[in-house]
C-alpha cells in the first residue's frame, strides 16, 4: 500500500530502540532518515504512536479488520473508524455505507423489491403455504418479529392466517411505502440491528429473516443473530430465507443483488446457529412447488433435473444428501434449558456471550 503522508513509520527493529523514519509522497521511493533512538523524537513520534498508526494502516491496507479491532475502539477513537470506513466502503456513522444506502432507498424502483398490493401478494402464497406456514406456531397470539420484511408479503399472509401480533421493519423507504399501498401499515422504516438492541430479552416468539442475512458482513452477521437469540424466549424459533452456494443456480440468487455479502450452505448455516447458541436446526428445499399446471410441469423438470445432480454429488462426496435450491429455509429453536453439549450453555450463558462479544467485553 502506497505511503502518502510526510513522515510515516514503516519498521522497528533491535527491540524497538531504532527505527526507520520515512518521507515518502504518493508512490514515489522514501527518503530513509538516519537512525535515532525513539528518545530523540519529538512526542508525537514516541514509540506508542508509531506503532499505533503503522499498524492501523496496514490494517486498513490489508483488509485485516480482526488486526485493526485490536487497537481501535469506536468509543475510544471514532475518527479512527470514520477512516477505516472511508477506506473499505464500511458502514459509516449511520450503519450503512453511502453506496448501500442509495441502493436500498430506490429499492422498489432499481427491480429488486417484492409484491407492493394485495393482488400482487398472491404470487408469494405457494412459497408462504408449502415452505413457512407449516413451521409456524398454532398459537395465533405468539409475537411475531418480521425483520427486513419488504413490502410485507409475509405480514400479510401471516395477518390473513389469523396471526394477530405481527410487526415488521424495513430500511427502504419505498419497501415501507410499497407495503403501506399494500394495506400493511404494520411495516416502519428503520434499520434492523437498532429494532434488535430495542427490543426487550426474551420478548418474541418468532423472527423471521427471509432473505435478510446475506446483505451483511461477517461481523453484522454474528451480532445480529446474538440479538436475535437474546430476544427470542426460550423455545422460540428462527425462519431464516438464504442463497444456497450449493445450489445448482446458487450465484443467481448471490449475485442478483448489489447489496448481498454472503452466500450459505446448510453446513455453514447450522455452523452459525449452534455457534450462536440455537438447537434443532433444520435446512429445506425451496424447490418448485404444484399449485397449478405451470408450477406443476416446473416440479416435474426440477425433480427430473435435480436427480442428475445428486448423483454428480455423491460420485464427488459418497453422499446423496444435498440442498440443490438456489435458496433454502432454515429454522432453529432457542433451548429451553441447559445443554449439556459441548462448548454450550444456557440461555443465561449463551446471552451474556453475546452481550460480551457486541460490547467488545473478555
Amino acid at each position: 500500500m502506497p505511503l502518502a503522508s510526510k513522515e510515516r513509520a514503516l519498521l522497528c527493529r533491535n527491540s524497538g530502540r531504532q527505527a526507520f523514519f520515512t518521507k515518502g509522497h504518493g508512490c514515489g521511493p522514501a527518503k530513509v532518515s538516519p537512525r535515532r533512538t525513539w528518545g530523540d523524537y519529538p512526542r508525537p513520534w514516541r514509540k506508542s504512536t508509531i506503532l499505533r498508526r503503522a499498524r492501523f494502516r496496514h490494517a486498513a491496507g490489508s483488509g485485516d479488520r480482526g488486526r485493526l479491532a485490536l487497537f481501535t475502539d469506536c468509543r475510544r477513537n471514532p475518527p479512527s473508524l470514520r477512516l477505516w470506513a472511508a477506506l473499505t466502503g464500511s458502514a459509516g456513522g449511520d450503519g450503512m455505507s453511502d453506496w448501500r444506502r442509495r441502493l436500498y432507498d430506490h429499492y422498489v424502483s432499481s427491480e429488486q423489491g417484492g409484491a407492493s398490493s394485495s393482488s400482487g401478494y398472491r404470487s408469494e402464497a405457494p412459497f408462504i403455504n408449502h415452505l413457512i406456514a407449516r413451521h409456524l406456531p398454532a398459537d395465533r397470539d405468539i409475537r411475531i418479529l418480521d425483520l427486513g420484511c419488504g413490502a410485507g408479503g409475509a405480514i400479510f399472509w401471516l395477518k390473513k392466517a389469523g396471526y394477530r401480533n405481527v410487526a415488521g421493519v424495513d430500511s427502504s423507504p419505498e419497501m415501507v411505502a410499497a407495503a403501506a399501498k399494500g394495506g400493511v401499515h404494520e411495516v416502519k422504516l428503520g434499520d434492523l440491528r437498532e429494532e434488535l438492541k430495542n427490543t426487550a430479552d426474551n420478548s418474541v416468539d418468532l423472527v423471521i429473516v427471509i432473505d435478510v442475512l446475506e446483505h451483511m458482513s461477517r461481523e453484522v452477521l454474528f451480532e445480529a443473530c446474538g440479538d436475535i437469540f437474546r430476544v427470542l424466549r426460550p423455545g422460540g424459533h428462527i425462519i431464516a430465507h438464504v442463497p444456497n452456494a450449493e445450489g445448482i443456480f446458487g450465484s443467481r440468487s448471490l449475485y442478483g443483488d448489489l447489496t448481498h455479502e454472503l452466500a450459505f450452505t446448510s453446513t455453514s448455516v447450522r455452523q452459525l446457529f449452534l455457534t450462536i447458541g440455537f438447537r434443532e436446526i433444520e435446512c429445506y428445499e425451496d424447490k418448485p412447488r404444484p399449485h397449478n399446471l405451470k408450477s406443476g410441469l416446473r416440479a416435474l423438470v426440477w425433480q427430473i433435473g435435480s436427480t442428475l445432480f445428486r448423483a454428480l454429488h455423491a460420485a464427488e462426496t459418497g453422499s446423496f444428501d444435498c440442498i440443490l435450491s438456489q435458496n433454502l429455509l432454515a429454522i432453529a429453536k432457542a433451548p429451553r434449558t441447559f445443554s449439556s453439549e459441548p462448548g454450550t450453555g444456557s440461555r443465561e450463558e449463551n446471552t451474556t456471550e453475546q452481550r460480551a462479544i457486541r460490547t467488545g467485553a473478555t
